[in-house]
């Protein structure tokens, strides 16, 4: 992580602002949290963050994936079941895309477990699918769970690219809006860093990591950050599925099958909650 915010965000970064073009800070995230989900999870490097800002097949795909997927939840299922039975529209699209997500996915599980393979143990492979796959007490173990491997590494992007970014996006969105909470921020971690400098011999460059105990200082920026998560949560409304008839506390009965919709955005802004 400190590999993908040090050499590449944070010179891509500089590199931008310096050029004096304006850029978009929410692609730019998206590209960071890609890479870092994928070097974190998976132990490889897509390259998102490259100086030219390349596009990535299987990053464009998943993105396509995603929100085309979202589609389902609000065009009626005759109308899409059909569409995809036939091939047609939209739901053709979806099946291209996550064709090529699966083969991302499964190319990226082949390359792991061949890896795993030839070592002993897991020097050198600190990434979490290399982890679960050594878990597993023989190859063929492997081999059964393969399809879960692929699912795992589609979910953890899932779970960890869009909703890491959309956060960071807000958040330096309120931070623009609010100069005073920019300078609070600051004003902390200067401190902090202040600290630091019998630690380091220039303490205001780039390649300062914060320890565990420093971020635990920061009381200011995770409550800014909490903040802004509660006003503009990465996932703004959400549903459950009912599995079994039942009843909430208060009192309102709920079907087997049915769908409760909840506005997170909304609860955020009531003050009864």
């Amino acid at each position: 992580m400190q590999n993908v915010v040090h050499q590449k965000l944070l010179k891509l970064l500089e590199k931008l602002v310096k050029s004096g073009d304006s850029f978009d800070l929410h692609e730019l995230l998206l590209r960071f949290t890609f890479d870092n989900i994928c070097v974190t999870a998976f132990g490889i490097d897509p390259g998102c963050l490259a100086f030219n800002l390349p596009e990535i097949p299987f990053a464009k795909a998943f993105e396509e994936a995603t929100e085309l997927t979202l589609r389902r939840f609000i065009v009626p299922p005759f109308v899409w079941a059909h569409l995809r039975y036939f091939g047609l529209g939209y739901e053709k699209r979806i099946k291209e895309a996550i064709q090529i997500v699966h083969d991302f996915a499964e190319k990226t599980v082949m390359e792991k477990q061949k890896e795993l393979c030839k070592s002993v143990n897991l020097n050198g492979h600190s990434d979490l699918l290399s982890r679960l796959m050594k878990i597993q007490d023989s190859e063929a173990d492997r081999q059964d769970n393969y399809k879960f491997y692929r699912d795992f590494c589609v979910s953890f992007i899932l779970a960890g690219r869009d909703t890491s970014s959309v956060a960071l996006a807000w958040f330096f969105w309120l931070v623009n809006k609010y100069p005073e909470v920019e300078t609070r921020i600051l004003n902390e971690i200067k401190d902090i860093l202040g600290h630091q400098e019998c630690k380091n011999e220039n303490p205001y460059e780039h390649d300062v990591v914060f320890s565990e105990e420093d971020l635990k200082k920061m009381v200011y920026l995770q409550a800014a950050l909490s903040e802004s998560l509660s006003l503009y949560s990465s996932v703004p409304i959400d549903f459950k599925e009912v599995l079994e008839d039942d009843v909430f506390p208060d009192g309102t009965f709920i079907k087997k099958g049915s769908r409760v919709v909840y506005s997170i955005f909304s609860m955020a802004r009531m003050e009864s909650i």
